[in-house]
């Protein structure tokens, strides 16, 4: 009885042992593999952010060995040449150790072609003297690309590699940024690998923020619904969704006030949505409101971009009746008698303009007396 228990006991000890050495293995973190040092760099388009997390090696002495060498052209057959992993016809890791990873938080195009929100794994085929393919793979857990699968392939696609200075540590930058476009480009010795991602609805996303928005604190104020108003006049998007926006940031129970700013949003864009005799009544309304003589001025020329002269005439008009010697009465005035092509009534406007303009704003001013006389 005493031998059975003291085996039971040793035997307990060795899988706790083994236990507690297992655990240990998969919690302790140790330096990343021959110093490729761990990276990550993200970058928004607008809305979408995209963030590549990757580990760097540098060339350490090996300038003009890295591609088709350290990096061979064509793909490597792992499980035949070195007895390691599955994989038979395997691409570059585009990176060191673990794969490189890139994530997209919402749906973009690549090179022009379509790929769902996510994280992959990325990999490229270097091929000498043409096109190099670019693997974005569902697999995003292995080492290398020791187990790599094409069936695991989401999207490729062909870029150009380019000749770029020096880079000691491979890098990933993003060369090239605007709201719906950006180039992320890997650099390493002396090649750079660009790629562009863009984003088809970009506005459209912003829309549908807003609408989210518009459901928490922002919607509980009249100055929220018409900065969403605004955003969709500004840009010509969702103009019927911008005008039910302006019409709660001036009727909302509670929140809503009919103001200046509220009833010209409101007013440009029933004009943008074809409804006329609304907007000329809205316009109205939003004259007999208190405005200062520059937003009486900007509304004015906002109507003359939208080729509304004869509601811009008006609204410059009260512009002179409420401000008659503001330099910006006679200035408005003029630019509507220029689109009415009243030439010589529109310099003689500009002229009294002159006389009482800052001095920032004379050039500007004068030129347009310059244009007229010619």
């Amino acid at each position: 009885m005493q031998h059975s228990t003291i085996f039971i006991r040793t035997c307990l000890v060795c899988l706790l042992s083994t236990a507690l050495s297992s655990f240990a293995q998969q919690s302790i973190v140790l330096p990343p593999s021959g110093g490729n040092q761990i990276s990550e760099v993200s970058q928004y388009l607008g809305l979408v952010k995209v963030t590549v997390t990757y580990s760097s090696p540098d060339v350490a002495g090996r300038e003009g060995g890295i591609w088709g060498k350290v990096v061979p052209y064509g793909t490597t057959d792992f499980k035949n040449t070195q007895g390691y992993g599955t994989a038979t016809a395997a691409p570059w890791r585009a990176g060191a150790n673990e794969n490189t990873i890139i994530t997209f938080s919402h749906d973009v195009l690549v090179e022009g072609k379509d790929l769902a929100a996510g994280s992959y794994g990325f990999h490229i085929l270097p091929l000498e003297n043409e096109a190099w393919e670019m693997i974005f793979s569902e697999e995003t857990t292995g080492w290398g690309s020791y187990y790599y699968e094409e069936e695991n392939d989401v999207l490729r696609v062909e870029v150009s590699p380019k000749e770029a200075p020096f880079h000691e540590y491979l890098t990933y930058e993003f060369t090239e940024r605007k709201l719906d476009t950006a180039v992320l480009a890997l650099f390493w010795e002396n090649k750079a690998i660009p790629l562009t991602i863009s984003v088809p609805n970009a506005m459209e996303l912003y829309i549908a923020k807003m609408k989210d928005d518009l459901q928490g604190s922002a919607g509980f104020t009249w100055q929220g619904f018409n900065t969403a108003a605004t955003f969709c006049l500004q840009n010509d998007i969702a103009l019927t969704q911008g005008l039910a926006w302006a019409e709660q940031s001036v009727s909302q129970p509670f929140i809503g006030e009919a103001n200046f700013t509220t009833l010209s949003t409101k007013a440009m864009l029933e004009i943008k949505n074809g409804e006329k005799e609304a907007s000329a009544k809205t316009l109205a309304m939003t004259l007999a409101e208190k405005a200062t003589p520059v937003q009486l001025y900007q509304m004015g020329n906002g109507l003359l971009s939208m080729e509304e002269v004869d509601l811009a005439v008006q609204t410059f008009n009260a512009l002179s009746e409420k401000f008659p010697d503001n330099w910006l009465s006679h200035l408005g005035v003029g630019a509507g008698q220029k689109a009415k092509g009243e030439m010589q009534k529109a310099r003689d406007s500009y002229k009294k303009a002159l006389e009482t303009a800052p001095a920032g704003y004379k050039g500007f001013i004068q030129s347009n007396i310059d244009s007229l006389e010619g």
